[in-house]
C-alpha cells in the first residue's frame, strides 16, 4: 500500500467582491445590472417566482414567460433591446 499524502489547496473566495458589487447595484437601484451580475437561473429565485405565481415548476414558469413574450409586441421589443446583441 502506498503511503498517504496530504495536499493543501488555497483558493481566494470571490464572494466578498461579488457581494460588494451586488450591494452597490442594489443601492443604485440598478436591477438590470443586478440580474446581469447574478442571473436568476443561477439562484433559487426562479422556484420562488414560480411558487408565488402558483405554478408547479420552473418549467411551467418558463412556459408562461414564453407565452407572455409571444403575445406582447412591447415585451418582445424590450427583450430585444436587452439581449439583441447576444443573438
Amino acid at each position: 500500500m502506498l503511503p498517504s499524502k496530504t495536499v493543501q489547496v488555497e483558493v481566494t473566495s470571490p464572494y466578498p467582491e461579488v457581494l460588494s458589487m451586488a450591494q452597490a447595484l442594489l443601492a443604485a437601484n440598478d436591477l438590470d445590472g443586478l440580474v446581469s451580475l447574478l442571473p436568476i437561473r443561477e439562484t433559487a429565485l426562479r422556484t420562488q417566482v414560480a411558487s408565488a405565481l402558483s405554478l408547479r415548476s420552473n418549467q411551467d414558469y418558463e412556459a408562461v414567460a414564453r407565452v407572455c413574450i409571444r403575445d406582447s409586441d412591447k415585451l418582445q421589443q424590450q427583450l430585444r433591446g436587452k439581449i439583441g446583441s447576444l443573438i
